[in-house]
């Protein structure tokens, strides 16, 4: 019996043992997987004594050691360090319910804001910042990252297809004075974004979302600086073997219509749109980016296009281009040199016509033109410039036209060389004092009302039995005469 009682004794020690073994064991796994990322248990790693020391003057700390409790981190609602010069932000992950961050000075250059998720104003200013990813804070609405030396920022997740419901809202975005080279703010779609200012970075292109188009009045951007639904700089542009990029669903919707494309998935196949010669849409298109590999393309018209700038070079075998709206600055036509019909009714500030000789149909109405150069464009029949702000104009290397309309320009002075005119010449509403018709060879439709015109030089055969009084639409007080003395 005692034998047994003894045995029973010897057993419950070795069960004691192993179970204070199976203990420290536990324990000490436990310790390693709450040190990993500089936290121990509770508590969450902050390395930087002027971060720790902010929190200990706000109670959420207290003593120096670089740990505070996780739990005293997530409640803070505001964070504002203005110059206490902090260069170490770990920590700042915690702070899981902050709605508001304002750090001025620093030397960090990068900060993790991920789990910061209720985020609703940030102010990083004068700091060593050189990139900040802000695609998960989704209820920011304020952030002023101006002069630190960001090289990259990012606003949004994935492209300009992104859906409605997964965007950032931010309505005040001030990055200026910084180093940034490219900049996509397409993503911030569930409000407009009201203020924005990019001055001061070496940004030549950034990419908005359509809504945005109509709101870049408000913005504020360095001169070289263009908005655009499509940026070339853009390093996310997605790529596909033996397919073309098309980010403008309208587009696209066109190419499945005409059995070019078989799925809104932003790519055509580029065999399918290589042979294409014409496209014609009526519906808006805000960006017509996947137009250079259409090669074999003679006829574009675009009937509502609310893109900024569009680049035909790879269109060599255009022939006529079509292309109205509103927002349309700039044109490249020096590849297409067979280009023979050109009508643009947009916003267009300027226009290369160098190369285009073969054209002879050229409708620029409504545009923001203040000069144009015809020199070698010997072949125009047709000419259409009303409504721009064109102050002088030369004609003499063009021999015949059937219209000449430049009506509504301040137009100042204009040239004709040895012409004819088969039917109209429209220039009412200019600020003309002289105009001198003495060259042309034949009489035409003349409108001239609304200069400052008291004569118009004609020759003995225009003058002729007063033709041109039955004919034209002139101001009460000009007259026709071989000799206008200027």
């Amino acid at each position: 019996m005692k034998f047994a009682f003894k045995n029973l004794l010897i057993l419950l020690f070795l069960i004691s043992i192993s179970c204070s073994t199976d203990d420290t064991s536990s324990s000490e796994t436990d310790n390693e997987s709450t040190e990993e990322n500089g936290a121990v248990g509770n508590k969450t790693s902050v390395p930087d004594n002027t971060f720790e020391q902010w929190l200990i003057d706000n109670n959420y700390d207290d003593i120096l050691d670089n740990y505070a409790l996780t739990n005293d981190l997530a409640t803070i609602k505001k964070f504002c360090v203005d110059g206490l010069n902090i260069d170490d932000l770990t920590g700042l992950e915690d702070l899981t319910a902050v709605e508001e961050i304002c750090i001025d000075g620093g030397d960090f250059v990068s900060i993790d804001l991920s789990k910061n998720t209720e985020l609703k104003k940030l102010k990083i200013t004068n700091s060593e910042l050189k990139s900040l990813d802000l695609s998960n804070n989704m209820l920011l609405t304020y952030a002023d990252l101006s002069n630190n030396k960001l090289e990259q920022l990012k606003i949004n997740e994935g492209n300009i297809l992104e859906t409605l419901f997964e965007s950032n809202i931010l309505e005040t975005l001030f990055v200026q004075n910084n180093n940034l080279t490219f900049l996509d703010i397409s993503g911030n779609y569930n409000a407009f974004l009201d203020h924005l200012d990019t001055r001061g970075n070496n940004i030549e292109c950034i990419v908005v979302n359509s809504p945005q188009l109509y709101r870049t009045h408000s913005w504020s951007k360095d001169e070289e600086t263009i908005y655009s639904l499509y940026c070339p700089s853009d390093p996310e542009n997605p790529t596909k073997e033996n397919y073309t990029y098309i980010p403008d669903k309208y587009f696209e919707e066109y190419l499945i219509s005409n059995g070019w494309d078989d799925a809104k998935d932003g790519f055509v196949l580029t065999e399918n749109i290589s042979e294409v010669q014409s496209i014609s849409i009526n519906e808006t298109i805000f960006n017509l980016k996947g137009i250079e590999d259409f090669k074999n393309l003679t006829h574009l018209n675009i009937g509502m296009g609310l893109f900024f700038n569009l680049d035909l070079s790879d269109n060599v075998k255009l022939q006529r281009v079509h292309i109205e709206g509103n927002n349309l600055r700039s044109i490249n036509l020096k590849e297409n040199k067979d280009l023979e019909v050109l009508t643009v009714n947009s916003s267009l500030q300027s226009v290369d016509l160098t190369n285009n000789n073969k054209l002879e149909y050229l409708n620029l109405d409504g545009n923001k033109l203040t000069e144009i150069d015809l020199s070698n464009n010997p072949n125009i029949k047709s000419l259409f410039l009303g409504e721009n702000n064109i102050e002088n104009l030369d004609l003499s290397s063009q021999y015949y036209f059937h219209f000449v309309k430049v009506y509504k320009n301040g137009l100042k002075n204009i040239k004709f060389g040895s012409s004819y005119i088969g039917n109209e010449l429209d220039l009412s509403r200019n600020n003309l004092t002289s105009l001198d018709l003495s060259l042309i060879s034949n009489d035409f439709f003349l409108i001239t009302y609304e200069n400052d015109l008291s004569c118009i030089k004609v020759n003995p055969e225009q003058l002729f039995e007063g033709m041109w009084y039955g004919s034209s639409m002139i101001d009460p007080e000009t007259t026709f005469s071989t000799d206008c003395s200027y």
